[in-house]
């Protein structure tokens, strides 16, 4: 049986202590790993239920590029699923059947740019929101009924806040919610979460599981 999941860098383990790579060509100077991370929240949540995990998250990821892997993964009727949504402000566009991934972090890209320059001009998070909202409701209309049972987490408890009587999903937690405050340690890069905080993500996790959450 397998725990198929979904999100962005903190979900994928990103700059822990086996997903750090140098890279002195990107502006933060570190690199992406060629797998998540085994120290994840996800690798700890597989684990404990005896399951088979398949981390298809990724740093810089937007809701866009989630929605898009998550609709077209071949699912089995046993699957466990679990999304963290990520920050409404990132998008994603294929070129070429390569993907493009956009966000607000510094950039040289003209692409990257040129989005940043369009996401400053709109300034409406509420507009992103919403557009993060219709993918994640289409998710879990696609993906729920070919599947054991689907999770919805968002990132932080500040965005996603009022969720519009249309949706069908509902948010269990966000993931900052998730970590004590006094146990929330932080990643090589001193940015994203470390292996304690992701300990902790995953043990509400399994009890938000083990409880028969839909």
């Amino acid at each position: 049986m397998r725990l198929i999941v979904f999100g962005c860098s903190q979900t994928y383990g990103h700059c822990l202590p086996d997903a750090y790579v140098e890279d002195k060509s990107t502006w933060d100077k570190i690199g992406i790993a060629p797998a998540p991370s085994k120290l994840a929240f996800a690798q700890h949540v597989g684990d404990y239920l005896g399951r088979t995990v398949h981390n298809l998250s990724w740093p810089g990821g937007s809701n866009r590029n989630m929605w898009y892997e998550a609709v077209h993964f071949e699912y089995e009727p046993t699957d466990i699923v679990v999304c963290a949504w990520t920050m409404p402000d990132r998008s994603m566009i294929i070129q070429k059947q390569e993907k493009q991934h956009l966000g607000t972090w510094p950039s040289v890209d003209a692409l990257n740019k040129a989005y940043q320059r369009f996401t400053a001009l709109s300034n409406s998070l509420k507009d992103s929101e919403l557009t993060a909202l219709h993918l994640i409701d289409h998710t879990h209309k696609v993906v729920a009924p070919q599947v054991a049972n689907i999770l919805h987490y968002k990132l932080i408890k500040e965005n996603y806040e009022v969720i519009p009587k249309w949706a069908s999903f509902k948010f269990q937690n966000s993931l900052s919610h998730m970590v004590p405050y006094d146990k929330m340690d932080y990643a090589l890069d001193n940015a994203h979460y470390g292996v304690e905080s992701h300990k902790s993500i995953a043990r509400q996790m399994i009890q938000d599981l083990t409880i028969g959450a839909n």
